[in-house]
C-alpha cells in the first residue's frame, strides 16, 4: 500500500498534452517486515512495491485527467 503522496506537481504541455509528477512512499510495510526480522516479508513487500506505486500513480493521474477534462 502507499503510505504517502508528496510534492505533486502538474503541468500542460500543449493541446491535450498534461505531465504529472509525485513523489510516492510506500516504506512501511517493509519497515515493519524488517522489524520483525521477516526476511520472506521484506522480499515479498519489494517485489509488490512498484506495482503498488505504479497502481497508485495511475489512479491519480487518472484522477488528474478527469478533473480537466471537466473543464475543458
Amino acid at each position: 500500500a502507499v503510505d504517502a503522496l508528496y510534492d505533486c506537481k502538474s503541468e500542460v504541455i500543449g493541446p491535450g498534452s498534461f505531465r504529472f509528477k509525485a513523489e510516492i512512499e510506500c516504506a512501511k510495510q517493509f519497515r515493519d517486515a524488517a522489524k520483525r526480522g521477516d526476511d520472506s516479508g521484506m522480499l515479498n513487500v519489494m517485489s509488490n512495491y512498484g506495482m503498488q506505486c505504479t497502481k497508485f500513480y495511475l489512479r491519480i493521474c487518472h484522477c488528474f485527467i478527469d478533473r480537466v477534462n471537466d473543464r475543458v
